[in-house]
């Protein structure tokens, strides 16, 4: 692939929000997506593994320079003033639960429970004031 094959596969990647996988199909299907990268209708698409490793080449200062260059272009043609910055965010879905008023409370309790629990048996405290039982829910506190 041509440089300026990859950086269109890449704004294409971008835009659409593919894969490699995905943009390695959208590339074979579609002819408009085919005409933007300038990839010959005759010969086959690039495959996934081989867009990702030309896309992983570019290297951070090349795609700084492109920032560069399109800001300058703004700038010129007084599309934008490149005073201001706005940047997006992609949510990614995870395993953590949203926090609540409740969850963090029970958090601190079991951290709280688990910490006594090692200085009782490091320390072997038995003051007063330094008595401890565990009376939280769950498998902890059945030991």
């Amino acid at each position: 692939m041509t440089a300026e094959q990859v950086l269109r596969a890449m704004i294409v990647k971008q835009m659409g929000g593919f894969s490699y996988e995905d943009l390695s199909f959208q590339l074979c299907d579609s002819n408009a997506y085919r005409n933007f990268c300038r990839l010959s209708i005759s010969k086959n698409p690039p495959t996934a593994s081989t867009l990702q490793k030309n896309i992983k080449r570019v290297t951070g200062e090349t795609w700084e320079g492109i920032n560069r260059m399109l800001v300058d272009f703004a700038k010129e043609t007084k599309i934008e003033t490149g005073k201001k910055v706005r940047t997006d965010t992609t949510v990614v879905e995870s395993n953590i639960h949203a926090p609540s008023d409740s969850s963090l409370l029970c958090d601190c309790v079991r951290v709280m429970a688990r910490l006594m629990g090692e200085a009782k048996e490091a320390f072997g405290v038995t003051c007063i004031a330094c008595r401890f039982n565990n009376r939280s829910r769950g498998p902890s506190s059945r030991e």
